[in-house]
């Protein structure tokens, strides 16, 4: 359960800084130069921790290299990870669910969007 307890708390992350994001642009503020970093890195934190926890459930051996891509490299690695550690016919459904949740966090963040422009 720890793995889907960590995308749930991605995608509020997500809502969290895209309101956050719409609502200093709608005020006319700049972003710090801290904003930018410490929200990569939340996020990037929060996708390493959901590959911990689905390897450790898949006893799935983690190289330091695909740590190392996993952690810059999300938006290659994690589909590269689904395809070599699921069992073989589900491959594409990991994939399409994968597809799924960007699109969930799209909404994630447009809903973000909205709350925080109507904040400001």
């Amino acid at each position: 359960m720890k793995a889907r307890q960590t995308l749930v708390a991605l995608l509020v992350l997500i809502a969290f800084f895209s309101t956050v994001d719409a609502y200093l642009q709608a005020n006319h503020i700049q972003r710090p130069g801290w904003w930018h970093v410490i929200s990569t890195l939340s996020l990037s934190v929060l996708i390493f921790r959901w590959y911990y926890f689905d390897s450790e459930v898949r006893s799935f051996p983690r190289s330091k290299w695909l740590n190392i891509a996993v952690f810059a490299l999300a938006l290659l690695a994690i589909p590269y990870y689904l395809v070599r550690s699921r069992e073989k016919g589900q491959k594409l459904k990991a994939v399409l669910r994968l597809v799924g949740f960007c699109a969930l966090s799209l909404v994630s963040a447009s809903l973000g969007q909205v709350l925080g422009s109507l904040m400001g």
